[in-house]
């Protein structure tokens, strides 16, 4: 028997919603790549997760992400970091 991985998607409990977010977490590489990179206590920029997957498109990813956080399995947000220079907007999920 092989090892199980450890990850908890939590669900719904209706079962269209559950439909939906396995759809987008299952749909394709992309998705499923996404969720095994997700830090659990910590957020992570999206300039980092597109490195990550360096192997697909930055335009993959990103789709990738909106479906995850439109099926409510992500949550992303803006964080204001300060370089050498200036102010930049930074999206965490």
């Amino acid at each position: 028997m092989e090892t199980l991985w450890p990850y908890i998607l939590p669900l719904p409990t209706k079962s269209t919603h559950q439909y939906k977010i396995l759809l987008s977490v299952f749909k394709s590489k992309v998705s499923f790549e996404i969720m095994r990179i997700m830090p659990v206590d910590k957020p992570i920029y999206q300039k980092e997760i597109i490195e990550k997957l360096r192997k697909h498109s930055n335009k993959t990813v990103i789709a990738g992400l909106n479906r995850l956080v439109s099926a409510g399995v992500l949550e992303e947000g803006m964080e204001k970091v300060a370089t050498k220079d200036k102010s930049v907007w930074v999206k965490w999920y």
